[in-house]
């Protein structure tokens, strides 16, 4: 049958395994964290979401919630990013970090439990002994870091930081015109 499509479209099959985003399931979630989060503020309109780096960047009257994209890896998997919204989550994690005892969060694995659903969904946090990263993890993760920017996968291509001097004037010279 010919449609607008093309005769050899076919649905691409969404499941977890292959997103690079991740959302908490229902239970218990062994979450590592491998690599620093990229913070700001988010909002949706519809299914899109908008995400700036400052609150001076939301419009005025936007209900807008503080966020944090972490690289993880769950129960062991592949890299993932995670945003985190809930602030019940964020202060356990904060506080975890602040904490002498158990210090940088990226050293240890948190336990995060989603109970609940909808409105009544709540959210705790333990933390797991000490305990390295899985070197198949690790190796993954460093890979995933040299071929990816979470700035410019979080805001947008361009977002991640400002261009050297000497890196502005290559793009100039790969212009078509």
């Amino acid at each position: 049958m010919t449609s607008f499509l093309g005769i050899d479209y076919e649905l691409p099959i969404q499941s977890d395994g292959e997103s690079l985003w991740i959302k908490l399931k229902q239970g218990a979630n062994n979450v590592r964290i491998l690599g620093e989060a990229v913070t700001g503020y988010q909002w949706w309109i519809g299914n899109e979401v908008t995400r700036v780096k400052s609150p001076v960047d939301v419009p005025s009257g936007q209900e807008h919630k503080h966020f944090w994209t972490i690289p993880v890896s769950v129960d062991g998997g592949p890299v993932k990013l995670l945003t985190i919204t809930q602030a019940t989550i964020q202060r356990a994690i904060y506080e975890l970090n602040a904490n002498k005892n158990w210090g940088d969060a990226i050293n240890y694995d948190l336990t995060i439990t989603r109970t609940g659903a909808d409105l009544d969904t709540t959210y705790s946090v333990v933390p797991n002994p000490k305990s390295p990263v899985k070197k198949s993890v690790k190796a993954e993760y460093k890979e995933w870091a040299l071929d990816n920017s979470l700035g410019e996968i979080v805001f947008g291509v361009g977002n991640s930081q400002p261009p050297t001097p000497s890196k502005a004037n290559d793009d100039d010279d790969s212009l078509p015109f």
